[in-house]
């Protein structure tokens, strides 16, 4: 096993029911993992109405692995970078996997997730965006930042709904470029930029499949 990392094998739930009850952090309002995050085994991870400096749901150093399993995140924000979470060593989705996002917000990139690694979402996954929005005036990325590729694979399916960033991307800001493969789909809905890229922005080579 990695060094610090985290293997969630059950339901783990953060947060409150009710919209005031706010976990407040630094880094991380749910939590901060300073090795891996593994979501396995039909397992749930759940946090709601955090917030944080950075990463308004959690944060880890290393990458998110959602393995046949979901991930919940509502009501978040951050007052920098990653309204929902940061995964600094990217995402990967396997074997029907989901990740909701709903109603997340950055006071810089990244309203949904901010990631420095590639986001792949495979084996008929499922990762959805809802109400995610990004610094009104120099943010990028309103769903979501990837600072490396976008790739969704497998029948697998992205859906972004009423995004917003204040610069570049509204629905997503890509660093590398976007991959659609194997009869899967990418859906944005809503999506506005303050600048260009309404849908996405995407700075390498754009989408292919």
């Amino acid at each position: 096993r990695d060094a610090g990392r985290i293997d969630l094998r059950d339901t783990v739930q953060i947060g409150g029911n009710r919209p005031h009850q706010f976990i407040q952090r630094q880094e991380g309002g749910g939590f901060f993992a300073a090795g891996k995050v593994v979501v396995n085994e039909m397992s749930r991870l759940s946090i709601s109405n955090s917030q944080a400096s950075f990463c308004g749901g959690f944060s880890t150093d290393k990458s998110l692995q959602v393995i046949h399993s979901s991930v919940v995140i509502e009501n978040v924000t951050a007052h920098g970078y990653g309204g929902g979470f940061c995964s600094y060593g990217g995402m990967e989705m396997l074997e029907m996997s989901n990740v909701s996002i709903d109603t997340a917000k950055a006071g810089q990139d990244g309203g949904g997730f901010f990631s420095n690694g590639e986001v792949v979402v495979a084996g008929m996954s499922t990762l959805s965006v809802a109400n995610s929005h990004a610094a009104a005036t120099t943010g990028l990325g309103g769903g979501f930042v990837t600072e490396k590729n976008l790739q969704v694979t497998n029948s697998s399916t992205v859906q972004i709904c009423n995004a917003t960033a204040g610069q570049l991307g509204g629905g997503l800001w890509v660093g590398g470029k976007v991959e659609l493969l194997g009869m899967s789909n990418l859906s944005i809905e809503t999506a506005k930029a303050g600048q260009t890229g309404g849908g996405i922005a995407a700075q390498g080579e754009g989408c292919g499949q």
